[in-house]
């Protein structure tokens, strides 16, 4: 079920590692692990961590800001 995202992964990593903006390869595993965790975490837990911090995390614009969020990070992690 996840292969295709690996691949994904993968193949950006590999891509972006040649002469693209990704000066430093990380293993693909890792990445994708790091994507995932980052991912998954929030939308497996959105109501318990809605309760404690006392905001609709499911809502359309907290999911827009944690998507942001992910990204900005895992760029930053790739970036030379």
């Amino acid at each position: 079920m996840h292969s295709p995202l690996v691949s994904l992964v993968s193949k950006i990593l590999k891509e972006g590692c040649g002469p693209g903006p990704f000066a430093r390869a990380s293993t693909r595993c890792i990445s994708y692990i790091s994507i995932a965790g980052l991912s998954y975490f929030f939308f497996s837990n959105t109501p318990t961590l809605s309760a404690i911090f006392g905001r609709d995390l499911s809502s359309t614009a907290a999911k827009r800001a944690r998507r942001k969020h992910v990204v900005d990070l895992v760029l930053q992690a790739l970036r030379p």
